[in-house]
């Protein structure tokens, strides 16, 4: 699944490590609620930030295991193709 990227937050946790939160949007169709986009938030360390990431890319995630069997982002794949748009209903 692809995400357009409508946000970037450069932080450092108490450990000192950085991190990024990359704000991710992505369409949707619900029967009941129609046609919008969702919004998601996900950490990613610094080793596996790409450098060129910018605000307006379209990217995909690679999940690993994590502490206590949960999913953590271990890669970031830039998509150079057109940005996800969602159809209004007029």
């Amino acid at each position: 699944m692809s995400f357009l990227v409508v946000g970037i937050e450069n932080r450092t946790s108490k450990a000192g490590k950085s991190y990024h939160m990359l704000h991710l949007s992505s369409p949707f169709t619900d029967p009941k609620y129609g046609i919008g986009s969702r919004t998601s938030v996900e950490y990613v360390s610094n080793e596996n930030y790409p450098k060129e990431l910018s605000v307006g890319d379209t990217v995909e995630l690679n999940y690993g295991r994590g502490f206590d069997g949960k999913a953590y982002v271990n890669g970031v794949n830039i998509i150079k193709e057109d940005i996800p748009t969602v159809d209004v209903k007029k």
